[in-house]
């Protein structure tokens, strides 16, 4: 039960750290183009939302795996 809320934390940090970085980019590009908003999308903007999905698949697994090992605990 303590590793999983470890996992959790990680997880949870890990999804801010993408939502710290995707500002932190946006404001950056924002600044370079003299306040004008940019229009361009590149292929690092489309890899952020796709880490945050991958880190909510990868919960969901731990949480299926643990929850497989606690029904074969109970059948022994």
């Amino acid at each position: 039960r303590q590793a999983r809320l470890v996992r959790m934390g990680w997880l949870m940090l890990a999804g801010l750290c993408v939502g710290v970085l995707v500002t932190f980019f946006s404001v950056q590009a924002y600044l370079e183009q003299g306040g004008k908003l940019a229009s361009q999308v590149g292929p690092g903007a489309l890899l952020l939302p796709v880490a945050l999905v991958l880190a909510f698949l990868a919960e969901r697994a731990i949480r299926k795996d643990e929850d497989l090992v606690r029904s074969v605990d109970r059948i022994r």
